[in-house]
């Protein structure tokens, strides 16, 4: 099965389909992985603009932190297959509003 991590937001990919993290599935609270050097935080929290929603709310602490968010391809499907990676999220306040898309594609199998 192939993965994709998208840090920050999502990208778009020439294809028909989209695929889409809400994290509706994940408890309020639950710490998400992220990458930097300490002190950010990656958490599950109720939508601001939408209460009873999740979304994913990151707070960075240094000038290169990152949110992580997983996607899992379906079975038998491929990057090429979808047209967009979409994840419900907000940035805390702070330096957030210029900041780069990076996707990392890999293969965990």
């Amino acid at each position: 099965m192939t993965g994709l991590i998208v840090l920050f937001a999502a990208t778009t990919i020439t294809a028909q389909t989209t695929l889409v993290v809400d994290f509706e599935d994940r408890t309020v609270g639950a710490v998400q992985p992220a990458i930097g050097w300490g002190g950010m935080e990656a958490v599950i929290a109720d939508d601001p603009l939408a209460t009873g929603n999740n979304v994913l709310k990151f707070t960075p602490n240094n000038y290169n932190a990152a949110a992580v968010v997983e996607f899992t391809l379906g079975a038998g499907t491929k990057l090429s297959d979808y047209s967009k990676f979409l994840f419900d999220g907000y940035f805390a306040q702070g330096d957030v509003g210029w900041k780069n898309i990076i996707v990392y594609a890999y293969d965990v199998t």
